[in-house]
């Protein structure tokens, strides 16, 4: 499960990404990334290598128009957040202005400039679910989610959601069955180890019983 990453997409600089990114752009993809903005509908200008002034090229991939601007941006892949620096509203421009550097479980060094804010730090962990889910027989009802939590310290934790977050794509998949089908959830504070989070889609019946598994993944702090 990707835990939630930088900030939020920032206002535009005329500053100079870091080469990491270039380096990153040139490895390998990992498989099984996510998109970097937790928004349905939100998009990236994909002007890697674009000339800009200086004879230089751009080394990085905008994501400041709208809809993603000022939107919660999330780590494209489980991993741990090497170093995060900010700077005052005044020199906000100086380097690439509140960034993070991100390393995937998979090597692959990432790298989130020109944000608004950052809400991860040292030592903090955090863990974000975003998903969907529609049951056929109703399919215009937002329907319950159950979330259970496992803790490393062996503790247990059932959160009920309802899936009435704005979902278009989901709309655009299943005609008839409206647009409010997402459901998120943010935990932080997790202890060192292993945690299991495992979602489950209730019946709109809600029969004791009657769910589906959304699916599991395993949350490990060092």
């Amino acid at each position: 499960m990707p835990s939630p990453g930088a900030g939020a997409a920032g206002s535009r600089c005329r500053c100079r990404a870091s080469a990491l990114a270039r380096r990153t752009a040139e490895a390998a993809v990992p498989s099984n990334n996510v998109f970097p903005i937790a928004s349905p509908g939100a998009t990236c200008n994909d002007d890697f290598g674009v000339p800009r002034p200086g004879g230089r090229t751009h080394e990085g991939v905008d994501c400041f128009q709208e809809p993603s601007r000022g939107k919660p941006l999330v780590a494209v892949e489980s991993g741990t957040m090497r170093t995060y620096s900010t700077v005052k509203p005044s020199d906000r421009c100086a380097g690439s202005g509140n960034a993070v550097q991100l390393v995937g479980d998979s090597g692959t060094w990432y790298y989130y400039g020109h944000l608004d804010r950052i809400i991860v730090g040292s030592g903090r962990v955090t863990i974000g679910l975003y998903g969907w889910s529609l049951d056929p027989d109703t399919r215009t009802q937002s329907i319950p989610i159950d979330v259970l939590i496992v803790k490393s310290n062996g503790t247990r934790q059932t959160i009920r959601l309802t899936a009435n977050k704005l979902r278009t794509d989901i709309g655009a998949a299943y005609p008839g069955a409206g647009n409010y089908h997402g459901f998120e959830l943010v935990l932080s504070g997790l202890p060192r180890g292993s945690t299991m989070v495992q979602a489950f889609g209730i019946d709109s019946s809600n029969r004791p019983g009657d769910y589906t598994s959304l699916g599991t993944r395993w949350v490990t702090v060092p």
